[in-house]
């Protein structure tokens, strides 16, 4: 009968890899939170200056000229805050891709050296009895 005689290390590379996984699957569902989070916030940033811009319109129709000033300025603000909040996104899902990478990497890694290990009954020259 085999004997696997790398049964203890094996099983050690088995642990690190289920705690690697789940390493990994936890920063998918930060990410995916994170997203969530930045979603919203655009998504109350849009009704925000939407609601503004009523304001004004109501302002500029009624004759005010500041109003018209302070809507254009807020279409500038509102490109700003896109372009920024568009920024951010991409920072998150470029180190959050890194991060991931670096931990398929590591399951990679301790897969190979799992999977080299020995499974044979030691000879009888080199059994410690």
């Amino acid at each position: 009968m085999v004997k696997d005689i790398s049964a203890g290390k094996r099983l050690e590379y088995t642990q690190q890899i289920s705690e690697k996984i789940q390493k990994l699957e936890d920063l998918k569902s930060e990410e995916r939170n994170i997203f969530q989070a930045i979603e919203k916030y655009q998504e109350t940033m849009k009704q925000s200056f939407s609601n503004l811009q009523e304001l004004n319109e109501e302002l500029v129709n009624q004759g005010s000229r500041t109003a018209q000033m302070d809507m254009d300025a807020n279409q500038e603000m509102l490109r700003f805050v896109r372009n920024m909040v568009d920024e951010q996104k991409e920072g998150v899902s470029e180190t959050y891709s890194k991060l991931k990478k670096e931990v398929e990497d590591d399951i990679e890694n301790l897969q190979h050296k799992r999977n080299a290990l020995l499974w044979e009954e030691p000879k009888s020259g080199d059994r410690k009895e």
